[in-house]
């Protein structure tokens, strides 16, 4: 595969609201699509990774600047020529140079496996504060498993699926702004796929950095969930914390507004500071979103 600094520097010359293939062979045999806001900052960890793959039949497709990130994604996926196509997040990091080839493997395996994913770890450069991120709030971080395990931790942080099951499941909601994921999830459960973490396959991702951050990005998921709620109630889909999977309906405001009181809860007698800090904000966006839309 080429230099990964000459793709960087195509990115950089690269306009708002542009999707572009930035490399590979007219006919790859897998598509990694890319929606990005801030290319700059957080791809070259990818791009890293994405170099060094075992397989080197693959495209790379940047959605620049398009949201929300159902769009960004559905624009990559139009043109996207691979059998497979593989959604990344740009914040992440390939924990292994047969990230791509495990997915495929994975998806080869079983017609009736939709997604595949990997687990979740902490960068090796985490600081103390992310560290504590990752160890009060939950889906923060998913261990290695070392066989197929079905689990709604599959995320388009790192997921991959067959381009049929992408056409007959349909396109990623572009109305949500949050929960994306488990509303494309239940579609796919829907059709009668399995969802599964691929074995010995990992990314890492960083939670934010510092208190600041994290609570910017508490509040605007809890007014983003609400918005949802609001407008699209019938694409709201629960995303439980444990991990497994969940097709039931959604409970309605009365539910999230017990849970999280009971999460609160939780934290203070847990005597997580985070976790409740989490559970405040959340909450308090959610109800501004509520009222506000």
């Amino acid at each position: 595969m080429g230099n990964c600094g000459i793709i960087l520097g195509r990115i950089l010359k690269l306009h708002p609201k542009t999707v572009m293939k930035l490399f590979g062979p007219e006919k790859p045999e897998i598509s990694v699509i890319v929606p990005t806001i801030r290319s700059e900052e957080e791809l070259p960890r990818l791009f890293e990774g994405l170099v060094k793959q075992t397989i080197t039949s693959f495209e790379i497709i940047l959605a620049y600047r398009f949201y929300p990130s159902g769009l960004a994604r559905n624009k990559g996926a139009s043109i996207a020529k691979g059998e497979y196509l593989v959604f990344l997040d740009d914040d992440i990091g390939l924990g292994s140079d047969k990230v791509l080839e495990n997915l495929r493997d994975v998806l080869k395996s079983d017609p009736q496996i939709g997604l595949t994913g990997a687990s979740t770890l902490l960068p090796p450069d985490a600081n103390a504060f992310q560290k504590r991120v990752a160890k009060e709030i939950p889906r923060m971080i998913f261990p290695v498993v070392e066989k197929l395990t079905e689990s709604d931790m599959v995320t388009t942080q790192c997921w991959a699926q067959r381009r049929e099951c992408f056409e007959k499941v349909g396109p990623f909601s572009e109305v949500i702004e949050r929960g994306v994921d488990p509303e494309y999830r239940r579609r796919v459960r829907d059709f009668g796929y399995k969802i599964v973490i691929a074995p010995q396959t990992w990314t890492y991702h960083p939670p934010p950095k510092d208190f600041v951050s994290f609570i910017q990005q508490t509040y605007r998921n809890g007014r983003a969930s609400a918005r949802a709620q609001k407008t699209h109630p019938e694409l709201v889909a629960p995303v439980p914390d444990e991990g497994n999977p969940d097709n039931r309906a959604d409970r309605g405001f009365l539910f999230r507004i017990l849970r999280s009181l009971w999460k609160l809860l939780e934290g203070i007698v847990r005597l997580r500071f985070l976790l409740v800090s989490e559970r405040i904000v959340y909450s308090i966006g959610y109800i501004i979103g509520r009222i506000k839309t």
